[in-house]
């Protein structure tokens, strides 16, 4: 189900149900120039993956980030976004200069859209709060994340949980930890970190004198399969 919710002042709309292709949705996403919320997500779980938005849809979604004035959270999770998708919403997130949320968790978005993504999310100096939990970003992508987060002072929350992130993943996380003075939440579990990726970011945080992280969740991630050599 769609929900694009307005501000304060409004009730949010609910354009349709189930099954929604992008040539309907195009005319109710040009309203997006005064809503502070679009939810374009299927957290209902009775109805998992109902909307079904696909790389096709996501032209879409780049140009409400594109044109919106007032729009401040956007949610895409559950949906069918992949690589492609990736590649287009990456230059949108970074020009975009008043998103605060965004939630892109539980699509298939790996491999060059991976690291658009993680591109703009590293030039868009206003977002407070990431989700692009399971996705599947890989190694490659991981890495592209940590950069970016160096370059983003002004995140609060990251969760990258579930992206077959390995230890090389982890020790740029824990450059990331070392370089921002501003991130409180990151949740990093279910990945592949191993204990040398845990010990790159537990040591961080410890020698930090101005780190302000407040909660770490690094549960399911391999500690102890760490190989000799």
């Amino acid at each position: 189900m769609i929900t694009m919710c307005c501000s304060k002042d409004f009730s949010p709309v609910y354009p349709s149900y189930f099954g929604i292709s992008s040539v309907p949705m195009s005319k109710y996403i040009k309203l997006c120039a005064t809503k502070d919320v679009i939810d374009a997500s299927d957290k209902d779980t009775d109805f998992v993956y109902c909307n079904n938005f696909e790389d096709k849809d996501a032209q879409i979604f780049a140009d409400a980030l594109e044109n919106a004035k007032y729009l401040k959270e956007l949610s895409l999770a559950r949906n069918m976004f992949g690589s492609e998708a990736g590649e287009i919403l990456g230059p949108a997130i970074s020009g975009n200069d008043i998103l605060e949320v965004l939630d892109l968790s539980w699509n298939h978005i790996r491999g060059k859209g991976a690291i658009a993504v993680a591109k703009g999310i590293g030039e868009n100096v206003r977002l407070k709060s990431c989700n692009i939990s399971w996705n599947g970003f890989g190694p490659e992508g991981g890495a592209a994340v940590g950069e970016a987060m160096v370059a983003n002072n002004a995140l609060f929350e990251l969760d990258v949980s579930g992206n077959r992130l390995t230890a090389d993943s982890a020790m740029k996380m824990a450059r990331m930890i070392s370089c921002n003075d501003n991130i409180r939440v990151l949740k990093i579990g279910n990945n592949i970190l191993t204990t040398a990726g845990a010990i790159a970011i537990a040591t961080s945080i410890n020698n930090s004198d101005s780190n302000e992280l407040e909660e770490l969740d690094i549960t399911r991630t391999h500690l102890g399969c760490i190989r000799s050599g």
